[in-house]
């Protein structure tokens, strides 16, 4: 199906006609055409989002009249057939549409068999108030919906001419190249009618509420047209020769339903670029696949009487109240019933004797066969005269509509349509401002690390600016599988637009949790950063490093035992040779816990002694994510220090002040060995 809603502005935009320039089609309807050139349609102001509805209605023909659709106990106005569980019903009665149906306004006035003009003329303008009106029926209706163009197209003729062939009726060939050819018309004249009728729709709806919307539904294919099955199915009366339902021919109908909804898609798409709120809603015809007329079956006999409740159309033999009680066997069929009724056995010769005789031109012998029409003013003059054929209007309106079952969807979808332009995004209770990872807790990388994830982050937000698939937020994870993993991520409700700045956004509201949180703490002298949440409105910011560091940052600290001996002495030609060992080294954290150890015994007590010296510096390996690098010298000034480091950070045991210091203990002799105790401290 072809979706004109991005073409459309396009191409007006490049200079190019759209499929409704006014040039076109006004010899169809002056009056129409007259009447839309001197109108203006009130601007459209979208509507407050989450408002309870409270006042709407729905106009139509047939289709949306729900003619038939359940028994006649649900009947709501035999006049134009409309019935309870029509599609605007059973909308209206359903919990998701906002609001409460026992205080709501609802105007019904769907009518079967209404046309274009019908639907303006004898339906919205006696739903919505003149300015001047006494009684207004209707005074600010937040939505309307409309089915309009089937009978214009001629559907129920094709339907009589094609199908069942029992009242008076046209070649079939002829009457579906007529219908191909006023959707196919270049001058687009249908489209327009279309386009006119719902502008006139609109301009009532929009005087009286600025934010007026009108849905417009698409049609439904009835067959099945792949499947051989009903081939050689004739649904026509016995008497007639036998119109089989074949393939090209299901095909041929099928297409003319898709042409006209393409046609009143066009239609509404024209009208939404230009005058906005008109949506077209069809994503139901996909919920009748399995449920149309020659469907596959196990038992192909069926298809000679398909009235099960899986099939989501209404055939002509199809049950209706006590449709039993106007007699014919229990074989007999609407059509066979009608027959009796007004061809009753005269001079000896039974009906269908009698309609046999005519060729099949029921009409010589009564006049209520000579077309749809007159049928239905027949049927309709029955009922009047009797009781006991209160129904057969009924019974021949219902003929190939949808059931209750194809109803129900088609009002679930129109609903989803509803849902989403009038429901906008709710609260999602966000605690707002900072909330920053406690300081017990020892998931942290850089800050100039996490300011560069930052930056790819909130591009990837400021380009995408939708949620992740099924998803209510974006989220990205950096650093995967290190030690400084990390993940960032923005949660917004569905509906809320932030493609405004979103990136700038991003970049402000990261920041912030970056730099507010850790900041400026002398317990955190490298400014390690644990990440946090910032609550902005109804978008929330979550920065998160995934590894716990296994320490506390701050100042550690670690305790060694330097040993020290020599042999020889320092003179000419001679040098003295010093080994340095070390022993029982323990590491601490900012907050006083073990976070490694070296020269222990394996007991844990004693200790091991692990050379170190010029040349050859010791690696202390701990919890931190560098080593510490101890070498002892013995030359130098002062003599015998040690040398440290750990990442930028470098002191000697002759520092004893600053953020890297040592305190150093006295020698246990002036002779060889000895050894000393030292105490240092560096920040982490």
């Amino acid at each position: 199906m072809f979706h004109a809603r991005f073409l459309l502005p396009l191409l007006v935009g490049l200079g190019y006609a759209s499929p409704f320039d006014r040039y076109f089609a006004r010899d169809l309807d002056p009056a129409v055409g007259k009447f839309i050139d001197t109108a203006t349609i009130p601007k459209y102001v979208e509507p407050p989002k989450n408002q309870d509805i409270t006042e709407w209605f729905a106009i139509g023909d047939s289709f949306s009249a729900g003619v038939g659709a359940d028994g006649p106990n649900d009947s709501l106005n035999e006049a134009c057939n409309r019935f309870k569980l029509a599609y605007p019903y059973q909308m209206n009665q359903d919990a998701r549409l906002p609001g409460h149906s026992d205080s709501r306004t609802f105007v019904f006035a769907s009518c079967a068999g209404a046309k274009m003009r019908d639907v303006n003329d004898s339906q919205i303008a006696l739903i919505l108030p003149e300015p001047k009106a006494n009684y207004p029926k209707m005074e600010k209706p937040q939505f309307g919906t409309v089915s309009l163009s089937w009978d214009d197209i001629g559907f129920p003729d094709i339907m009589n001419s094609c199908v069942y062939q029992w009242v008076g009726h046209d070649d079939c060939v002829t009457v579906l190249k007529a219908a191909h050819a006023a959707l196919d018309d270049p001058k687009k004249a249908f489209g327009q009618q279309i386009v006119d009728s719902l502008q006139q729709i609109l301009i009532r709806g929009r005087t009286v509420n600025s934010g007026f919307q009108l849905y417009v539904t698409g049609y439904v294919r009835l067959w099945n047209d792949d499947d051989t099955q009903c081939d050689t199915v004739s649904w026509s009366p016995s008497y007639n020769i036998p119109t089989y339902i074949k393939v090209n021919l299901r095909q041929d109908m099928n297409s003319l339903v898709l042409k006209l909804n393409d046609v009143i898609e066009q239609a509404v798409s024209y009208l939404e670029s230009t005058v906005g709120g008109v949506y077209f809603v069809s994503d139901f015809e996909k919920s009748f696949d399995g449920h149309r007329f020659c469907e596959p079956e196990s038992d192909p006999t069926y298809h000679k009487m398909p009235i099960d409740k899986r099939t989501w159309f209404i055939h002509h033999g199809a049950p209706y109240g006590n449709s039993s009680s106007l007699g014919g066997s229990n074989s007999s069929t609407f059509f066979d019933i009608v027959d009796s009724i007004l061809v009753p056995p005269k001079g000896g010769k039974s009906t269908v004797d009698q309609i046999k005789a005519t060729n099949g031109n029921l009409s010589m012998l009564n006049s209520a066969y000579t077309s749809i029409d007159s049928m239905t003013a027949s049927l309709g003059h029955l009922a009047q005269q009797d009781a006991k054929y209160a129904d057969l209007p009924v019974i021949w309106a219902r003929i190939m509509h949808p059931t209750s079952s194809g109803y129900r969807e088609v009002s679930n979808t129109i609903i989803d349509q509803v849902l989403k332009y009038n429901t906008g995004p709710t609260d999602p209770g966000y605690p707002q401002g900072l909330e920053c990872k406690a300081k017990e807790v020892n998931n942290f990388l850089a800050r100039d690390d996490l300011k560069d994830k930052i930056s790819q982050f909130c591009g990837t937000v400021g380009q995408q600016k939708t949620h992740d698939q099924n998803s209510g937020s974006i989220t990205r994870t950096y650093n995967t599988g290190s030690r400084y993993e990390v993940s960032l991520g923005i949660d917004w409700p569905e509906g809320l637009d932030i493609s405004d700045n979103a990136e700038t956004y991003c970049i402000n509201n990261m920041t912030a949790i970056m730099d507010s949180c850790d900041g400026d703490d002398a317990n955190n002298p490298l400014n390690w950063k644990r990440g946090g949440r910032l609550g902005a409105g109804w978008v929330n910011y979550i920065i998160t490093p995934a590894v716990d560091q296994g320490y506390t940052p701050g100042t550690c600290s670690f305790h060694l035992q330097e040993d020290e001996s020599w042999k020889g002495t320092n003179g000419p030609g001679t040098e003295r040779l010093y080994t340095y060992y070390i022993e029982r080294a323990t590491m601490w954290d900012g907050a006083g816990n073990t976070i490694g150890t070296l020269g222990f015994a394996p007991n844990g007590r004693d200790p091991a002694l692990i050379s170190a010296g010029d040349g050859h510096g010791l690696d202390f390996n701990s919890k931190l994510p560098l080593s510490l690098v101890i070498t002892p010298e013995a030359r130098g000034n002062p003599k015998d220090y040690i040398q440290f480091s750990i990442g930028s950070q470098s002191w000697t045991t002759g520092i004893s002040a600053g953020s890297a210091r040592c305190v150093v203990g006295a020698w246990t002799s002036r002779a060889s060995p000895r050894n000393r105790n030292i105490d240092c401290y560096f920040i982490c």
